[in-house]
C-alpha cells in the first residue's frame, strides 16, 4: 500500500505541495476506491513514495510513452520538482498541457455520465484519466503562481468548480464522485458556492486535502491581490472555509484579517 508523506512544510507556494498531492491522491484512490492504474504508474508511485526518484522517473516515462495520461501528469510533476531528473519548468508545463489537451481527458470532462457509470462499473478508465486532469491542473496552477498569477488564480477556481463547488448543496456522494471524476465545469455555474463544500460530508482524505489547499490559495490571492483584486471579505470567506477543512496556514492568514 502506498502511503502519503507530507512535504508541505517549507514553502507555501513551492512544488512540495504538488509532491504531497500526487502521492496523497494515488494512495487514497488506490486504497479506498480501487481505481485501476497501469503497472508502470503503480511502480513509479511506489518508487516515489520511497523517494527513489530516478526509478519513479523511468516508470512514469514508460507510462507516458505508452499513452497513459496519469503517467504523463506525474512525469510533469517530477520535472517541476527536479526529482529524478534536472528541474525543467518548461518541460513540466509541456507535460501538463499534453494531458489537458488529450482527447480522452477532454472527453472524460464533458461526458460525465459515462464517467459516472464507468466509476461504478468494470471500466475505470475515465476515473484514472480524470485523476490525471486534476493532477495536471494542480501542477500548472503552482507553476503559474509566480509567472502568471492571474492564470493560476483561474486554475485554482477551476479545480474547486470541478469538485462540485459550483453545484447546489453537495452531498458526500456527489462531492466524492466530483473529486474523483473531475466533472467538467460546463455542467454548472462558474460561480463558486462555498456552502456546497461541507467538511463533515467529505470523507475522502484526498478530497479534503485538495479542497483545503485550493480554498487557501484562492483566499490568499484575494488577500494579497495575486492574480485578482484585493477583496478582504472574499479572502475571509475562503480562508475560513479552508480552516474548516483543516488548513493550518489559513488560521495564520486569518489573524491579520479578523
Amino acid at each position: 500500500m502506498l502511503r502519503p508523506y507530507n512535504t508541505y512544510d517549507e514553502d507555501d507556494s513551492g512544488s512540495g505541495l504538488f509532491s504531497l498531492m500526487v502521492l496523497f491522491s494515488a494512495a487514497s484512490v488506490c486504497e479506498t476506491h480501487e481505481i485501476q492504474l497501469s503497472p508502470d504508474v503503480q511502480k513509479g508511485l511506489m518508487a516515489q513514495s520511497e523517494q527513489q526518484y530516478k526509478q519513479a522517473f523511468d516508470a512514469f516515462l514508460a507510462a507516458d510513452r505508452a499513452g497513459d495520461m496519469f503517467g504523463s501528469a506525474l512525469l510533469g510533476g517530477l520535472y517541476a520538482e527536479g526529482k529524478g531528473v534536472e528541474k525543467n519548468t518548461a518541460r513540466a508545463e509541456t507535460y501538463f498541457n499534453k494531458v489537458l489537451s488529450n482527447a480522452a481527458v477532454k472527453d472524460s470532462a464533458v461526458n460525465y455520465k459515462t464517467s459516472y457509470y464507468a466509476w461504478h462499473g468494470a471500466d475505470f478508465m475515465h476515473s484514472s484519466v480524470a485523476l490525471a486532469r486534476i493532477t495536471a491542473r494542480l501542477g500548472l496552477a503552482q507553476i503559474y503562481e509566480k509567472t502568471n498569477p492571474k492564470e493560476s488564480f483561474k486554475l485554482y477556481r477551476l479545480i474547486l468548480r470541478n469538485i462540485g463547488a459550483n453545484w447546489g448543496t453537495t452531498t458526500s456522494g456527489q462531492l466524492l464522485n466530483a473529486v474523483t471524476l473531475g466533472f467538467g465545469y460546463s455542467m454548472a455555474s462558474r460561480a463558486i458556492n462555498l456552502k456546497a463544500l461541507d467538511p463533515s460530508a467529505t470523507k475522502d482524505p484526498y478530497a479534503k486535502q485538495l479542497i483545503s489547499i485550493a480554498l487557501y490559495k484562492i483566499g490568499m490571492a484575494y488577500k494579497e491581490g495575486r492574480g485578482t483584486h484585493v477583496k478582504r471579505k472574499k479572502a475571509i470567506e475562503f480562508l475560513e472555509k479552508a480552516r474548516d477543512f483543516g488548513n493550518q496556514k489559513a488560521i495564520e492568514a486569518l489573524r491579520g484579517l479578523l
